[in-house]
């Protein structure tokens, strides 16, 4: 809940609340990408996959960013499992309660065991942090 040098509170990213792209790495706001991609930003709540696959990404890199992102997911299958995770709660409490419309990272559905690479799909790769520079990495 409480942002901590450069990196914003994980409340903020998924909320909406940051939308601030950082400029250099001690800069407070969302990570730059590493392959120079399109960094998808919205304010508030958001049913964009780009955007919520990015800011699922973004929680990942402010909790453990150092081991799990820029490009970790080639070998580390944290990031990819906290993917296939957050679909499961969000699915199950879609159909617990089918007017709550939880929005899911499609391409991140049952990716278990998967080693990501760069010809993955791009929001794949931002929910992994895959995409992402490390914060304080850069």
């Amino acid at each position: 809940m409480t942002p901590q040098g450069a990196k914003p509170s994980s409340h903020d990213v998924i909320y909406g609340d940051m939308t601030h792209v950082s400029a250099y790495s001690s800069d407070q706001g969302l990570p730059q990408r590493n392959d120079g991609g399109n960094i998808p930003t919205e304010e508030g709540e958001s049913h964009n996959e780009s955007v919520i696959a990015y800011r699922l990404g973004t929680v990942t890199n402010i909790v453990n960013g150092g081991l799990e992102c820029n490009q970790a997911a080639k070998w580390h299958s944290g990031p990819v499992q906290r993917v296939a995770y957050f679909n499961a709660y969000a699915q199950y409490m879609n159909n617990q309660m089918p007017n709550l419309n939880v929005p899911l990272v499609t391409q991140g559905i049952d990716v278990w065991d998967k080693k990501i690479t760069e010809a993955d799909h791009d929001d794949l790769r931002m929910a992994t942090c895959f995409a992402q520079k490390s914060y304080y990495g850069w």
